[in-house]
């Protein structure tokens, strides 16, 4: 998150930053990977299970959540101001909440469904203007 708040004032402040989004991507993916290598080298080994379970999730992050929602995110900075971008983000966690409860059963409770109620107001608000 520190990543996108730095992103999201550098480029709406200094115009002259702007790079293409693959080179954004790129940047953004190599500052995650040594990040987190530092975490998991720090917590036991850097060596991934070899299952296909791990080989699909790892697809699957690479093409939805890499090139896709960074994708669009960088792309949104471009088109839209920051604040609204901003709001977007914090629908992450409901919208993930919400796939766990389609996908795998996960339950919804009452608490979570007022969080979701709340997080989709602030962001209605923060698009109204």
């Amino acid at each position: 998150m520190l990543v996108f708040a730095l992103a999201s004032v550098m480029l709406k402040k200094r115009p002259g930053l702007r790079m293409p989004l693959h080179q954004s991507l790129c940047l953004h993916s190599l500052t995650g990977a040594v990040l987190f290598g530092l975490c998991a080298g720090w917590q036991g080994t850097l060596a991934p299970p070899l299952t296909m379970s791990f080989a699909l999730g790892i697809g699957w992050l690479v093409l939805f959540a890499t090139f896709g929602a960074y994708g669009i995110y960088y792309s949104s900075l471009r088109l839209f101001p920051v604040a609204r971008v901003s709001a977007v983000i914090y629908l992450s966690p409901p919208v993930t909440m919400l796939w766990g409860w389609a996908l795998f059963g996960e339950p919804l409770t009452a608490t979570m469904v007022a969080g979701l109620a709340v997080t989709l107001a602030g962001v209605m608000l923060t698009m109204r203007g």
